[in-house]
């Protein structure tokens, strides 16, 4: 039995770990052989839109899968079987989150080298741009609905994942503590289950954040612990700790990726970078702005997207560690105001507004990603002010 099914050939244990291997791969592949079923017919079961290169869709195991008690041990047998870190190998991708801010940029570029879906409920961009239809299949599914979420699973069959579905503007997680908590936890929870039981997952990445640090002045290492300080930064804390045991249960890899300020194109949360270029926009050299001292490690969200390609196929030292993606160097908001003033020719008034200062605003959070260039080959390409000189020319800011 294998995955819940039995087949007519198995005997007893074939001594030998590449023997078993090889015999639990063989077993896999004639059964999803047997039962596979087009795209097309599969898509529309599912509420799925064929495309990016996703020719054949395995038909759900479901039912098989849950009559098994051994279904752990024999998928972590089968996925280790299949290489993990073999590179140059397209491989299938599942991103969750995929349509968001982050989502967009990280999808079209894994989409170039292997197959994509993407989940994701649209609620902050209604409309999914061309240019992620055009490369990878889309499902409309919340995380938080498991039955649904599964179903996508067996039918696409993802070999990695990449978790980036969540609520992460502070404000808002602060205004909704439970609804914060109910995606962020509750939907990682589901969305480490169906990989799980898919038995087809090989690896998962799950979107952290450097919210998750202590307060600190110095530059902040990945294997430090977490001691986090507001609502958002203890749901991505409890994510890792998810993460750690879900590896520990079923065998699978996974990656705690904690992001720092990540800024760019196409965000959709009002933090300070996009909200000061909103009203700029308007016409106004007067900016109402929160806390000016605090310094971040600001990270384009390209440089993000190239990060997360790099995961999908990474060899990695460990089955389960955290990785710090930001900028090593820091700047303040003062600092961001000051190339803008430089780039745009404007002499710009901040205003402080007490309605957007934060009462718990740390002083510094500075990354070190010392170990995503050791172990992904990565580090950041843009740096803060040709990130800001980008967003300014396509607002039509910068004067010709």
């Amino acid at each position: 039995m294998i995955c819940g099914r039995t087949f007519a050939n198995e005997t007893g244990p074939v001594r030998g770990p590449q023997n078993e291997k090889a015999r639990l791969q063989a077993l896999v592949l004639s059964s999803l052989e047997e039962s596979t079923t087009t795209a097309e017919s599969s898509a529309r079961k599912f509420g799925l839109k064929p495309g990016g290169g996703m020719n054949r869709i395995e038909p759900s195991l479901k039912a098989t899968l849950r009559r098994t008690s051994s279904i752990t041990l024999l998928c972590t047998l089968y996925t280790k079987s299949l290489n993990v870190n073999a590179r140059n190998q397209m491989a299938k991708v599942l991103v969750t989150g995929g349509a968001g801010f982050v989502g967009v940029p990280v999808t079209l570029l894994v989409a170039k080298s292997h197959d994509v879906l993407v989940i994701d409920t649209f609620r902050y961009q209604q409309e999914t741009s061309t240019a992620i239809e055009s490369v990878a299949s889309l499902a409309r599914v919340d995380v938080r609905d498991y039955g649904a979420l599964l179903e996508v699973f067996m039918s696409f069959r993802p070999e990695v994942v990449l978790h980036l579905a969540a609520i992460h503007f502070i404000p808002e997680c602060n205004k909704h503590p439970v609804l914060a908590a109910d995606i962020n936890i509750t939907g990682t929870e589901n969305v480490l289950r169906a990989a799980e039981e898919s038995c087809s997952v090989k690896r998962v990445i799950v979107t952290s954040s450097a919210a998750v640090y202590p307060i600190s002045n110095e530059a902040l290492s990945d294997e430090s612990s977490p001691d986090p300080t507001d609502i958002y930064g203890t749901t991505k804390a409890v994510n890792e700790s998810q993460a750690k045991r879900f590896t520990e249960r079923s065998g699978i890899a996974s990656v705690s990726v904690r992001l720092f300020n990540v800024f760019g194109p196409g965000e959709t949360s009002p933090h300070v970078i996009p909200e000061i270029i909103k009203q700029l926009g308007s016409g106004s050299n007067a900016i109402q702005l929160g806390n000016l001292d605090p310094k971040r490690s600001y990270i384009h969200v390209n440089d993000v997207a190239a990060a997360f390609s790099a995961l999908v196929t990474a060899r990695l030292p460990a089955d389960s560690l955290c990785l710090n993606i930001g900028h090593e160097e820091e700047a303040s908001v003062q600092d961001i105001i000051d190339v803008i003033a430089r780039t745009t020719h404007r002499r710009l008034e901040v205003i402080q507004d007490p309605g957007r200062v934060r009462k718990s605003d740390r002083m510094h959070l500075r990354c070190d990603c010392s170990r995503a260039r050791k172990f992904l080959g990565w580090s950041p390409t843009y740096s803060l002010e040709e990130g800001l000189r980008e967003l300014l020319a396509s607002a039509k800011l910068i004067p010709q």
